[in-house]
This record gives structure tokens, sequence and C-alpha cells, in this order.
């Protein structure tokens, strides 16, 4: 390669013999850069826990999202899913849980989480005035998940607002 960056004599543009700077072969995926690789799953899972527990919900949503995005078919995406659920319920945002707790059902739905994102989900429908989906949703879960403390909460839920644990 010449010094202007233009093919020498005999060689061709994209050919093995041009090579960048870098000794990367042209068409081939440069290395990605440390900070574009994903982070450790565990201390980035770990932190995010952290943050939650401490109430930095700004913080632990990021660190939560970064687990999603950089590991989304490890059982702990399902877990940190659950959280971003979570971090919007407890700030009273109804419709971000939803979608959350949807993420964790179809996705992981053997993930430990599961019976509390399902209890949840119908709380947060509930919650917007959703009455019926938010009933159908605590059914949902008896069914899905009958021996579990979800279940129980749904059922003393469902009881309290006078409801049938089965439709008719």
């Amino acid at each position: 390669m010449q010094p202007n960056g233009q093919p020498g004599a005999g060689q061709q543009p994209g050919s093995v013999q041009n090579q960048s700077m870098n000794g990367q072969a042209p068409g081939m995926p440069a290395p990605l850069p440390a900070a574009a690789q994903a982070p450790p799953l565990k201390q980035t899972y770990e932190a995010a826990l952290a943050d939650y527990n401490a109430g930095r919900d700004k913080m632990a949503a990021s660190e939560f999202q970064q687990v999603v995005t950089s590991y989304p078919y490890d059982q702990t995406a399902g877990t940190a899913q659950f959280y971003l659920g979570e971090i919007a319920y407890r700030q009273k945002d109804y419709s971000g849980p939803v979608d959350a707790y949807n993420a964790v059902l179809e996705t992981f739905p053997g993930n430990p989480q599961a019976p509390t994102a399902q209890l949840h989900k119908g709380y947060a429908l509930l919650e917007l005035h959703r009455t019926q989906d938010g009933i159908r949703e605590l059914r949902q879960l008896i069914q899905r998940y009958p021996r579990t403390p979800g279940a129980s909460h749904a059922r003393s839920k469902l009881n309290g607002m006078g409801v049938r644990m089965t439709p008719r």
C-alpha cells in the first residue's frame, strides 16, 4: 500500500494484500473495543441487585438492562427482566411492568421469578383499571403455579375482591 492509502502496483482494492493499518484484512469485522464488549454477567447482575436493594432504581435499571441486552438467553436475563418490572412497579409506572413481566413469562417461563412476575402483572393490570385482565392473570397464576406463594396471594386478592377462583 502506498503512503497515500492507495493500493500499490499489483494490489487490488479489497485484496488480502491490501490490509488496514492494524493488520486487519478489509471486509473482516474489526475486533470490538473493550468498552463495547459485554460486561461480566455475574458482576453486572450482582451490582444491579445491590443498587436495586439500596433504592438506586435508575442505576439498577441500567445494569439490569445491560444484563438483558448482553446475555438475552441466559436465565439471569429472565431475573433481570423481572427486576426491571419491579422497578417500574415500585415507581407506580404500571404499564412498564406489564411488558417486563410478559417478557419473563413468555421467554423464561421456568424462571424462579415467573410466579411472582405473573402475580405482579395481575396487580399492575388491576392498578391500570383493567380489572378483567388482572383477574384473568391471577386465575392463570393459580392454575399454572398452584402451590406457590404467588398463587396463595392471588387467591387472597381474588377473595378480597369477591371474585370466584374459577370462571363460570
